[in-house]
C-alpha cells in the first residue's frame, strides 16, 4: 500500500537479508532491515534510531516478534519463562515506547499487536506462550483507551495457523494436522 517497510531479525542476517529481497520484489517502497532484539531496551533504542535515519518517523507499529517453546510446565526453567515474557509481551512494550514519540507525533499512529489462539485456549507444553499471548490482549487494550486521545489505534491480531517454514519446523506438534484441517483454504 506504499508504506515504507522495516523487518527486523534478532540473529540470522542471511534470514532478514532473504526478507528484506522477498519484499523489496513485490513494491516499489524502501525496504530495509534492521539486527533488533526486542526484549533489549538498548537494541530497540539503536534500531529506532538506525530507522529514523533512513526512513524517518515510525506511522505504524506491527509488534510481531515471538518464541514458543514447547516445554511441560514441571520442566519450564526459570530462564526459560523469562525468555518467552521477555521476547512475546516485554518486547511488545519496548517496542511501542520507542515509537511512541513517533505514533503521537503523526497524529494518526498504528499500533498492531499479533496474539495467539493459545490466548483462548491454552495448550499443553505452552503454559508460558500463552500466558504471553494472553497478556498481549491485555496490553492492546490499555493502548487503545490510554493512546486514543493521541489518533493512536491498538489493534490485537489472532491470524491462527500459517504454513510458514516456522510451522514447518514444529511438524513434530502432535496437532499440526489437526491444525492444518482447520485452514479454510487449505494452506
Amino acid at each position: 500500500s506504499g508504506a515504507d517497510v522495516v523487518v527486523s531479525n534478532r540473529s540470522s542476517t542471511d534470514e532478514l537479508d532473504a526478507a528484506v529481497s522477498d519484499i523489496r520484489s513485490r513494491t516499489a517502497a524502501e525496504v530495509i532491515g534492521v539486527q533488533l532484539d526486542v526484549g533489549d531496551p538498548t537494541s530497540v533504542m539503536d534500531a529506532v534510531d538506525e530507522i529514523h535515519a533512513e526512513l524517518g518517523p515510525v506511522d505504524i507499529l506491527v509488534n510481531n516478534a515471538a518464541v514458543r517453546p514447547h516445554t511441560p510446565v514441571a520442566n519450564i526453567t526459570i530462564e526459560e519463562w523469562n525468555q518467552v515474557m521477555r521476547t512475546n509481551l516485554t518486547g511488545p512494550f519496548l517496542c511501542t515506547q520507542a515509537v511512541l514519540p513517533d505514533l503521537r507525533a503523526s497524529g494518526a499512529g498504528r499500533i498492531i499487536s499479533m496474539s495467539g489462539s493459545d490466548a483462548f485456549f491454552g495448550k499443553p507444553n505452552r503454559l508460558h506462550v500463552a500466558s504471553t499471548k494472553a497478556g498481549i490482549f491485555g496490553l492492546t487494550r490499555g493502548l487503545a483507551q490510554e493512546l486514543a486521545e493521541d489518533g493512536i489505534t491498538a489493534n490485537c491480531v489472532v491470524p491462527g495457523i500459517a504454513d510458514t517454514d516456522r510451522t514447518a519446523r514444529g511438524q513434530s506438534d502432535p496437532d499440526y494436522e489437526q491444525y492444518r484441517e482447520h485452514i479454510p483454504l487449505g494452506y
